[in-house]
């Protein structure tokens, strides 16, 4: 029920993008539609929480990844961000991404609980936080490479 939500905010993410995305758009498309479903809904969410327990239990964390992998709308955004990125060495990519999803399941989880701390009444500020992640996404993925 979740990821079909996500898929359908993430899909209008990347309808949005135009004909000559860049790294920050494809970014946008994976980081905006959690803080939208988590920022935007009436009351309390506590799905961010949830992936957070989930991904870091190693009993439930291959359910989460493998429930994330059915997502078509996830499987575009990763490969345009990937094709939009300059050259990098296998090893990475791999620690980047590894980096990329500690950030986002952590960041995620700290903005709904705040939001929960605040009432969850506020329904926009996930917007200029959204913003602030993927500048700081577009940083470590743009970030040198030290060779040698």
């Amino acid at each position: 029920m979740h990821v079909e939500r996500l898929d359908v905010i993430r899909q209008r993410s990347i309808d949005g993008i135009g004909s000559s995305p860049e790294l920050r758009d494809w970014l946008r498309c994976l980081i905006q539609p959690q803080l939208e479903y988590i920022g935007a809904g009436p009351g309390l969410s506590y799905f961010g929480q949830f992936w957070l327990a989930m991904a870091t239990n190693p009993t439930t964390a291959p359910v989460l990844y493998t429930e994330a992998a059915r997502s078509e709308s996830l499987a575009v955004t990763l490969a345009g961000m990937y094709a939009a990125l300059p050259p990098l060495a296998e090893e990475t990519v791999r620690v980047r991404n590894l980096m990329t999803q500690n950030i986002l399941i952590t960041t995620f989880a700290d903005f709904e609980r705040r939001r929960n701390e605040l009432g969850a009444s506020d329904s926009t500020s996930w917007q200029g936080f959204s913003d602030a992640v993927v500048d700081g996404l577009v940083g470590l993925w743009s970030a040198p490479v030290t060779t040698g």
